[in-house]
């Protein structure tokens, strides 16, 4: 049985830590209008999970497997249209992966 992380309203360079087969809910609070969060990129650990039906349609879910850190890149847009409202990254780290072992890109996106 996998353990599930969930987070609402993550802050961009929030950091997550997973082990393999971890699951992770991202929970963003409805907006008035159309527009949705959407995966505009994600680590190759990490596996984007198609919503249950009747699921909430503000909830994002993916399966971790073991990888190297990296960026999710999370983007609210208007179905109809290609303006991106609003961006949300958050960098993904194997569980137990320690501070010196992760890239200066990660280290400095977290402390900003």
């Amino acid at each position: 049985m996998s353990e599930h992380l969930t987070l609402s309203d993550p802050r961009p360079g929030t950091i997550v830590e997973l082990g393999a087969g971890e699951q992770l809910c991202l929970r963003f609070r409805p907006r008035l209008g159309a527009s949705r969060w959407r995966v505009a990129a994600h680590p190759g650990h990490l596996l984007p999970l198609e919503p249950a039906s009747g699921a909430e349609p503000h909830e994002l879910h993916f399966l971790a497997f073991g990888g190297a850190a990296g960026t999710l890149r999370l983007e609210r847009r208007h179905p109809d249209r290609e303006i991106v409202h609003e961006v949300c990254e958050v960098e993904v780290v194997p569980l137990g992966l320690s501070d010196a072992a992760r890239t200066p890109t990660s280290a400095a996106r977290r402390t900003a």
